[in-house]
């Protein structure tokens, strides 16, 4: 083969290279600045899961607090986070000093409510999650979990929709371990 020829097939093979490799960076970028670009506003927005929610206050009820009592809940509602166990944190309608929501429907936290009263003999099951000492009660719209441990007593409403009251407990634990004392003889089945 000649070296005329043998660059006559390197031209060929160039030519054939790029019409091959320019339709394939075309489609490429095409596709690569479809999936980077925003969504047209006039189609609605492909997830699996909602972006938005509801802005609507949370109805609570905000009983009269003792003076201690009304320290220890604002103590605990200032360190609550804006976002828990992925869901945000919602305004509500009384009591934005002693309550807390989150999600939708939304999970309520309710400090300085009556304290369950359990016998030392009490037969009731009560739940320790990460280190706090919970009283489950349970109906067909959600079930509320009040700890039984603490100086004062903060009750977590968990609608049937959400999952697992006892992780919701969990997430909340943390912060009624830092804000609220314990109490020196809590329940039987509190320790531990």
């Amino acid at each position: 083969m000649t070296k005329q020829q043998r660059d006559s097939t390197s031209t060929r093979a160039a030519w054939i290279a790029t019409l091959v490799a320019v339709p394939v960076a075309v489609v490429t970028g095409l596709l690569m600045l479809r999936l980077l670009s925003p969504a047209d506003p006039g189609e609605p927005e492909a997830s699996s899961s909602p972006s938005t929610w509801p802005t609507s206050p949370v109805r609570v009820d905000a009983p009269s607090l003792s003076p201690r009592a009304t320290e220890v809940c604002r103590a605990l509602v200032a360190e609550l986070p804006e976002t828990l166990r992925n869901q945000p944190r919602r305004e509500v309608t009384a009591g934005a000093e002693q309550n807390a929501a989150y999600g939708d429907p939304a999970v309520v936290i309710s400090c300085g409510v009556a304290a369950p009263q359990l016998p030392s003999n009490s037969t009731e099951t009560v739940w320790m999650a990460d280190g706090v000492c919970w009283l489950s009660e349970t109906d067909d719209t959600a079930t509320v979990l009040t700890t039984v441990d603490r100086e004062v007593a903060v009750a977590l409403t968990v609608p049937t929709e959400q999952s697992s009251p006892l992780q919701w407990a969990s997430a909340v634990a943390e912060y009624v371990m830092d804000a609220i004392p314990a109490i020196p003889d809590p329940p039987s089945g509190c320790t531990g």
